[in-house]
């Protein structure tokens, strides 16, 4: 039997080969893998966001809650700030100063039976010094010079009766450098002799120059 083919080999179906397949495979799985490769990125990346969403909605409302203790400690900086400001100018300060209560209940218990305190001054002095300690932002090779407190009492005495008390102010400055209160502040005691008048009578008089300690720090 024989076939005609009047259309010339045009209408005849093309044979499938094993490479045609692998090319129209790669033509259609290529482009699908890689959409849905983009289409789970998208998705994860959404995810991603969501959650990093929740957790600045999460932190706002932790510093929310705890916004009212920020503000108290930086309160409290502030006021510490302030303090140590205040301690540094007492500090600065405090070497200015003593305390003359416990040296004249001192001055009065040792006071000879037989004498008096006719008068009593006080005189404080600042002497500046040369030092090791180093100020801020000062040349670290270069020692410092400071005002230092110097401070003398000046005590009259007397005799209540005409007579020498020489013996006895000695012992008075004795038990002066030896008191417990004075000895830690001490620094020399210098008695002077004078003439002087108790009333009508004649008697001793002496003037008792007390020189403290004067501490660089």
């Amino acid at each position: 039997m024989h076939k005609i083919d009047l259309l010339k080999g045009q209408g005849i179906p093309a044979k499938t080969t094993t490479g045609g397949i692998i090319v129209l495979t790669l033509i259609v799985i290529v482009p699908f893998l890689s959409a849905v490769g983009m289409l789970d990125r998208y998705w994860q990346t959404k995810i991603d966001i969501e959650l990093m969403q929740q957790r600045i909605v999460i932190g706002k409302e932790a510093i929310s809650l705890h916004e009212p203790d920020l503000k108290l400690k930086k309160s409290l900086d502030q006021k510490i700030t302030l303090l140590n400001g205040q301690l540094s100018e007492v500090s600065r300060c405090i070497d200015t100063f003593i305390q003359w209560s416990p040296i004249m209940v001192t001055l009065s218990e040792n006071m000879p039976s037989k004498m008096i305190m006719s008068k009593l001054s006080t005189q404080n002095t600042n002497v500046r010094r040369a030092t090791t300690t180093r100020k801020r932002n000062s040349d670290p090779n270069k020692p410092s010079n400071i005002p230092i407190p110097e401070r003398t009492m000046v005590m009259n005495i007397c005799g209540n009766k005409p007579g020498s008390y020489d013996t006895m102010v000695q012992g008075y400055q004795e038990h002066l450098n030896l008191s417990p209160a004075l000895k830690p502040i001490l620094k020399n005691i210098v008695p002077s002799k004078e003439a002087g008048t108790m009333g009508t009578d004649q008697t001793e008089s002496y003037v008792m120059n007390i020189f403290f300690k004067s501490e660089l720090k």
